[in-house]
């Protein structure tokens, strides 16, 4: 998700739920689905398989951070109404619950929106609404034309 000198990081994520632009390469790679996103807050959807899988079976670590990493950029790209863009300083996870199969939702929540910080919180569930994982991320906003 970029934005442009048409488009602010909102205007972006609300043309990509709406299916006017294509979603971003991981959210393809993810199979992920984009339920909603707007006022600081998105829902996502992405089913499990075994193509997910650690050594042990289940969905490995990383899967969660990735999924809900891309949750919490869609809930603070619907923030952003100017030129402005955003990276991830700092992510934060705690896992709950194993997962191998089903249905896992993203919840995230922007907590806090300032000139040059956000903190965004996503909750992972299973398809019985169990929780599986709780994620923070801390992020740099960025102003047009910053490269740093």
């Amino acid at each position: 998700m970029t934005s442009d000198d048409r488009h602010s990081l909102a205007e972006v994520a609300r043309l990509t739920v709406a299916g006017r632009i294509p979603v971003p390469p991981i959210v393809r790679l993810f199979g992920a689905e984009i339920v909603s996103c707007a006022d600081g807050r998105a829902e996502l959807t992405m089913t499990v398989s075994e193509r997910f899988y650690n050594a042990m079976g289940i969905l490995h670590g990383g899967v969660f951070c990735d999924f809900a990493d891309i949750a919490m950029g869609f809930a603070l790209a619907s923030r952003i109404t100017d030129a402005s863009t955003f990276v991830t300083l700092h992510l934060q996870s705690s896992y709950l619950r194993p997962i191998r199969s089903g249905t896992l939702r993203a919840f995230a929540t922007v907590v806090h929106h300032s000139k040059t910080i956000a903190l965004v919180e996503c909750e992972l569930v299973d398809e019985d609404d169990r929780p599986t994982a709780r994620l923070l991320s801390t992020c740099l906003i960025k102003a047009p034309g910053t490269t740093t």
